[in-house]
């Protein structure tokens, strides 16, 4: 069961849809901050189609969700736009500009603050010892995390279906990808990240975005420990996935047709 949140400081000033649905924009651009992906024009971006939107929030109308969003957009809490490769893909990008103005005030006052104490030590040493110095350069820019070799890290698995707006608001349909990746791992199949990034795109096409039947999906690969996902079989439509496979049986696609690899 999904669990929505607001800041009630935030209701106070926009209501409370688009407090609610500002959360959820301001959650996803802080993991990917964290992350540092999604960074366009000097802010850090999460998308979401209108209809992932409606999946997300199934209590609220297309036309809620708009208005919240252009309400949020008025009082400078978001900024949309688009940066999608494709022309026909318009799905909206959105800023955390909120929190941004936020950082900004407070290293604003923090640098006003560290000028106040220089000019504090600089009155003090004129009738005292002088000032050792103070390494000050300390790094805690959290986008920059690099492995020993200086190479960027690869997210772990949790980060990847953390990233995932579907997945991250559904603790049961998270945890049943979690099932997933362990059986491949005891069936010393393991996955990779882009393996784990491609199963999770499957799993939303076949399920057309629907958690439950993404629920279903991915449950029946591991049951019968498969390595890969497949469409829900068609209501009376006899499937050979329907039933349980030993690992004797030949895969029901032909693993074993040449020129065709399976293998994720």
């Amino acid at each position: 069961m999904s669990t929505h949140l607001f800041d009630v400081e935030v209701a106070k000033e926009v209501g409370v849809i688009p407090a609610i649905i500002y959360h959820n924009i301001r959650y996803w651009c802080d993991k990917n901050r964290a992350n540092g992906v999604n960074l366009v024009d000097g802010y850090t971006w999460s998308y979401n189609s209108n209809k992932a939107f409606r999946e997300l929030f199934p209590y609220l109308t297309a036309s809620q969700i708009r208005t919240a969003i252009d309400k949020l957009v008025e009082k400078k809490f978001i900024l949309v736009s688009e940066f999608n490769q494709k022309p026909f893909d318009h799905t909206k990008w959105y800023a955390d500009i909120r929190v941004e103005r936020i950082a900004e005030n407070r290293k604003s006052n923090c640098e006003e603050s560290q000028i106040e104490l220089s000019l504090d030590a600089n009155r003090i040493a004129t009738d005292s010892k002088p000032i050792p110095d103070i390494n000050t350069n300390i790094n805690t820019d959290i986008n920059t995390k690099v492995s020993k070799k200086g190479k960027a890290k690869e997210p772990s698995f949790d980060e990847i279906l953390d990233s995932d707006g579907i997945i991250a608001f559904d603790p049961e349909l998270r945890e049943k990808f979690i099932e997933f990746i362990r059986m491949r791992v005891a069936n010393k199949k393991p996955l990779t990240n882009y393996a784990l990034k491609l199963i999770i795109s499957k799993t939303r096409k076949y399920a057309n975005d629907n958690p439950e039947l993404m629920k279903k999906i991915i449950d029946r690969s591991t049951v019968n420990s498969w390595r890969d996902v497949y469409e829900l079989p068609k209501e009376n439509n006899d499937n050979p996935f329907d039933k349980k496979i030993s690992s004797n049986d030949p895969c029901p696609f032909g693993e074993d047709v040449p020129g065709i690899n399976f293998e994720l």
